[in-house]
């Protein structure tokens, strides 16, 4: 699977290399992204994107992928349309505190 990682992801790979947050959000380190997006079947169902995380309750954290990304799309697993667009900074500012 060939992705092109966007810079703000990037940079939170360099400083945390993936989180877990309350024990309800997951971003993906190093370590896991390339499994989670094969699980995930990204490369299918979102063409373009990539799973940076999820919420350990069946909804999925999407990038587009390009360098100067920085809006995650929530999307519900096997569903795939988009019903949240967040920012990846708000997320961080705001402490990963997200309304369900």
């Amino acid at each position: 699977m060939k992705v092109k990682l966007p810079n703000s992801y990037k940079d939170l790979l360099r400083d945390n290399n993936g989180l877990s947050v309350d024990g309800r959000i997951l971003i993906y380190g190093t370590q896991d992204i390339m499994e989670r997006n094969e699980t995930w079947e990204t490369q299918e169902n979102a063409q373009g994107y990539i799973a940076i995380g999820d919420d350990v309750g069946g909804k999925v954290f999407l990038m587009h992928q390009g360098d100067n990304e920085t809006m995650v799309l929530m999307v519900m697993a096997g569903i795939w349309f988009p019903n949240m667009p967040i920012c990846l900074l708000q997320i961080l500012l705001n402490g990963f505190k997200m309304d369900s």
